[in-house]
């Protein structure tokens, strides 16, 4: 019951956290996925990724260039000065995965003190900023290519397409509760294995005192 509880509460907490600060942080976030965008696509340029707000709801929209030719499977797409292409995400799906992953950490029982939940966290900060950069950019990337291979009769096969549709498909839902569940418990074994833990099968004057030696 009390597990029930502090998953309930915590989102409920999480989710008004993501509606207060998301906004205003994906905005500050675009520029770094911008960067990283045009690192792992060096085919594409970036030339505007920015908010925009929907009635149905806010997005986050980009404007790419081709720099260079791509081959999309029998054919050759060459660059244009005016060939460009948009592609757009809902802006709420950048904090699905986050919102999942911390719901996990917060709501998974604690074996020790509050120690353990900030250990979790502490781990947890890598992971996140390794799925924010996973997710969203990836997958405008991919909405690009999958512009450009649609028009070809026998598109090739491409690694950010096949990640988009995984992460369509059920994997912004699983992985990051996949991901908190290793999160924890790894802070678990780390907190259970580490320096002063006594085995449950020790006694307490195991190796004390020390036998007297005879002479």
């Amino acid at each position: 019951m009390r597990t029930l509880f502090r998953a309930l509460l915590a989102g409920l907490l999480l989710l008004a956290l993501a509606g207060w600060l998301g906004p205003r942080l994906g905005t500050q976030l675009l520029p770094s996925a911008s960067a990283w965008m045009a690192w792992v696509e060096p085919a594409f340029s970036v030339l505007r990724l920015e908010g925009q707000s929907r009635p149905e709801g806010d997005r986050v929209r980009m404007q790419v260039a081709l720099t260079q030719p791509v081959i999309t499977g029998e054919r050759v797409v060459m660059p244009h000065p005016r060939g460009h292409a948009w592609a757009q995400v809902p802006a709420a799906q950048i904090w699905q995965g986050p919102v999942l992953l911390l719901w996990v950490l917060l709501a998974w029982p604690l074996a020790r003190s509050g120690a353990e939940l900030l250990a979790r966290l502490a781990l947890a900060l890598p992971v996140l900023a390794a799925w924010m950069l996973l997710d969203t950019p990836l997958v405008l990337l991919a909405e690009v290519w999958k512009l450009l291979l649609q028009a070809d009769p026998q598109p090739a096969l491409k690694a950010l397409v096949l990640w988009s549709d995984l992460l369509r498909g059920g994997g912004r839902l699983g992985l990051p509760l996949l991901a908190g569940a290793a999160v924890v418990l790894a802070v678990r074994a780390v907190v259970t294995n580490g320096p002063g833990t006594r085995s449950p099968n020790a006694s307490l004057d195991e190796g004390w005192p020390l036998p007297a030696q005879r002479r």
